[in-house]
């Protein structure tokens, strides 16, 4: 605005002797700022001015900071990008304001560059003879941001736009990327069966444009999305491809993505300590990389093999790890995830209404971002927290609620889990036949897909309802398959139960005393890992079983030590009503009955 810097000083002095600026606090002996000292000093200055001076001005001021945007870096951009808007040159403004995007996109400053990138499109109407590319870059980067900040239908019309635009230009790449990510969108937080058509169109294209970058990103979102359709196989395939590629063209971000789902797959076919390794080495190359939404991926699949390990102090660590970085990138896209394992920990543990509200957390935090299959995941983990208070009814009210929002979204490998929830609840609530159909679909339906895990769990539920039934052929045909899985993937608290059903089958063969030994190694593992519930039930098990032997004293004192340790899970229930529950109809407490043990003899 003034000829020279002295100049600049001799205007100003008058101003600072009268009180009227002052130095800002961020001014420094080589770089002076000053402001107004009140704002209606600054608002009647800036209000005699003619429209056209002040555009002259603020033209004049973004021309003389515009060269320290190069020099001194992008903190000037935003500022450079608002002189020019009121000057009025539009072309630069668009230029600063699309520049200030990109420096707050890339520093997690997620709502001004959201800001930025919308004042650049309101800008961008202005300029007669736009070029569509800055359109597409415009509407393609707020797409990523509002993706981040889980605002999934704004993300979803900022990627059509882009398609939109990208088809008029024939910009074959851009539509690449678009139908790409309009085909993550649907899988993660919408309906699978319209993700995969824009899988294809992306896959095709990139095939055609031999874009190898290009290829291996489509490669390993397709990776998920058939992981989430509980197609194994084709998840590993799809993984492997994006990898051979990945190592060609010597591109490390996109060899450890795809080696991040190469490691789930390997997790959930019951390579658990192969895969929690591979796992390992890819946070390891995120953090060396700086690459943090990578790393909080991985973090969430580390956090979910080492619940299956049950180790979960250590996932609970590592789930913390994942809440900081969502803390500082703003990104909400693992938020139900997390919750939900630090959910199944504290419900692990016993500490149940810890574990309640992690999972309506889920529910809620994925509702808001329109993520069907974390809200339905949410429902069925306050279901199992009310199958373990034994409140039936509740638990089947949220199984449907959960089974409904899963069948909407498509994905097969959620619906099944959950509904495995709903056969859990039959199993308890005196409907061991009708689980035993269901457990049986559902196993069929993971030994066709793969999972090793969730062939586990079904399993214990399915020989724990052949056990109510008195099937024993069928539990003593199928218990060695449970203990294959359960060794082989090194579950451990899995092989509680698995303990458990030997020690059954033991008693109906009359073998006592083995018995006795089985579901004493039952209890020390689950006392070892902290699995509160199972340390209660295995601690029943074993007075059962002394009592068949007569062996009074110690059937008094272990009854004692079950007591302690259930009572220990009730007093964390911080809800009157819950806690009631939990002393009078949960698993537990009928198991307690059994034994003449009351509500009252227990308090």
């Amino acid at each position: 605005v003034a000829p020279s810097p002295a100049k600049l000083d001799e205007y100003l002095a008058p101003l600072i002797t009268a009180e009227l600026i002052r130095e800002h606090e961020s001014s420094t002996p080589t770089e002076k700022e000053y402001i107004f000292k009140h704002i209606l000093t600054h608002e009647t200055t800036y209000n005699t001015l003619l429209l056209q001076q002040q555009r002259m001005y603020h033209k004049r001021i973004a021309d003389h900071m515009a060269p320290m945007y190069y020099l001194k870096g992008e903190e000037y951009a935003g500022i450079v990008a608002h002189h020019y808007e009121l000057g009025a040159v539009w072309d630069r403004a668009l230029t600063y304001q699309i520049r200030a995007a990109e420096a707050s996109r890339v520093t997690f400053d997620n709502v001004n560059a959201v800001e930025f990138y919308s004042k650049a499109l309101s800008t961008a109407q202005l300029i007669a003879d736009l070029k569509t590319d800055a359109l597409i870059q415009i509407h393609e980067g707020r797409g990523q941001i509002l993706k981040r900040l889980g605002k999934m239908d704004e993300a979803r019309l900022d990627f059509e736009e882009t398609l939109k635009l990208a088809k008029a230009e024939n910009n074959l790449n851009t539509q690449m990327k678009a139908l790409s990510e309009l085909g993550n969108l649907h899988t993660s937080h919408q309906f699978f069966s319209q993700a995969a058509p824009y899988f294809e169109q992306a896959l095709a294209i990139a095939r055609r444009l031999q874009d190898d970058m290009g290829l291996v990103d489509v490669l390993n979102q397709l990776g998920e999305f058939s992981f989430d359709m509980g197609q194994l196989e084709q998840s590993s395939r799809y993984f492997y491809e994006a990898l051979d590629i990945a190592r060609t063209i010597n591109n490390t971000r996109r060899i450890t993505g795809s080696q991040d789902g190469l490691a789930n797959v390997m997790l959930h076919q019951g390579e658990l300590t192969a895969g929690l390794n591979r796992l390992e080495a890819t946070a390891k190359t995120w953090r060396d990389i700086g690459n943090y939404q990578g790393l909080m991926k991985t973090y969430v699949r580390l956090a979910a093999g080492y619940t299956w390990q049950a180790r979960y102090a250590k996932s609970d660590r590592i789930c913390l790890k994942a809440l900081d970085l969502q803390e500082r990138t703003g990104d909400l896209n693992w938020a139900p995830s997390i919750s939900y394992y630090l959910g199944l920990n504290a419900l692990s543990c016993g500490k149940l209404s810890r574990a309640y509200a992690r999972f309506m957390t889920v529910a809620q935090t994925a509702q808001q971002m329109g993520n069907g299959i974390w809200e339905a995941m949410g429902e069925a983990g306050q279901s199992i927290t009310h199958i373990v208070l034994g409140q039936y009814d509740t638990a089947l009210t949220k199984a449907k609620q959960a089974e409904k929002l899963a069948e909407t979204t498509g994905a097969a490998l959620w619906l099944a889990r959950i509904r495995h929830v709903s056969a859990r609840i039959a199993r308890h609530n005196n409907a061991p036949s009708h689980a035993c159909e269901m457990l049986q679909t559902q196993l069929a339906t993971m030994q066709k897909s793969g999972f090793a895990l969730d062939q586990a769990d079904i399993l214990i539920d399915l020989l724990l309802a052949y056990i109510q039934l008195e099937r024993w052929e069928e539990a003593a045909v199928w218990h060695p398959h449970l203990n294959a899985l359960v060794a082989s993937s090194n579950l451990p608290a899995h092989r509680i139960y698995t303990l458990a059903i030997s020690a059954c089958l033991a008693e109906h063969n009359r073998q006592l005393q083995q018995a006795l030994g089985l579901s004493i190694q039952a209890e020390k593992l689950a006392a070892e890992l902290n699995h509160k519930p199972a340390q209660v039930e295995m601690e029943l098990i074993s007075v059962r079983l002394l009592q068949k032997l007569h062996h009074h004293n110690q059937t008094d004192s272990r009854l004692q030590q079950a007591q302690e340790h259930f009572k220990a899970i009730a007093n964390s229930l911080t809800d009157a009503e819950m806690r009631a529950a939990f002393l009078t109809q949960s698993p537990l407490a009928r198991q307690f009955g059994k034994f003449g043990q009351t509500q009252k003899t227990i308090d």
